[in-house]
């Protein structure tokens, strides 16, 4: 497995709110970073993390993956540390595992290794 409270950054002049899913009941664990603006962001996060994690981890429906299990929203810091301690980061620097964490947005940031 390869890299969460809520934070609001600015990017390109819009306020993004970031939110973090673990999808550790499912059968390919992910871990997907979502960045929303807008209102009624949970809601909007939780439905975005599930889309991302059907283009690219598994499930042919939101029904599908929310059959297996629903994904855990996470802070921040556990999903860095998550990141941090991947099997393939352990060696790297640590302001290189930042400027790669936060410039996901949108994606996986973990994913099963038997996928890869």
């Amino acid at each position: 497995m390869y890299l969460v409270e809520n934070y609001t950054v600015n990017r390109k002049e819009k306020k993004m709110k970031r939110f973090y899913y673990e999808f550790n009941k499912n059968e390919y664990y992910a871990l997907i970073a979502v960045s929303i603006d807008g209102n009624d962001s949970y809601t909007k996060a939780f439905k975005k993390a599930i889309e991302i994690y059907m283009k690219n981890v598994s499930g042919n429906s939101i029904e599908e993956v929310l059959q297996e299990g629903s994904p855990i929203e996470t802070t921040m810091e556990y999903a860095f540390m998550k990141f941090m301690y991947a099997r393939n980061n352990q060696k790297r620097i640590v302001q290189e595992l930042i400027q790669e964490f936060e410039s996901v947005e949108n994606g996986v940031l973990l994913i099963d290794g038997s996928l890869i």
